[in-house]
């Protein structure tokens, strides 16, 4: 995922209450190149597609 985002998801131990709304908020930012990542030829490949 970096190398398709170069950012985290989040990191949950930091905010506590909001993690769940903040986790979503950060997949909208990030639609694109998380699309991007999972048509890829590499994603196809991967062992983590076939999961």
């Amino acid at each position: 995922m970096r190398k398709f985002t170069d950012k985290e998801i989040i990191r949950p131990a930091v905010t506590r209450f909001a993690t769940a709304y903040l986790t979503l908020q950060r997949f909208k930012e990030l639609r694109q190149p998380l699309e991007a990542m999972f048509t890829s030829e590499e994603w196809h490949k991967s062992s983590w597609a076939k999961k």
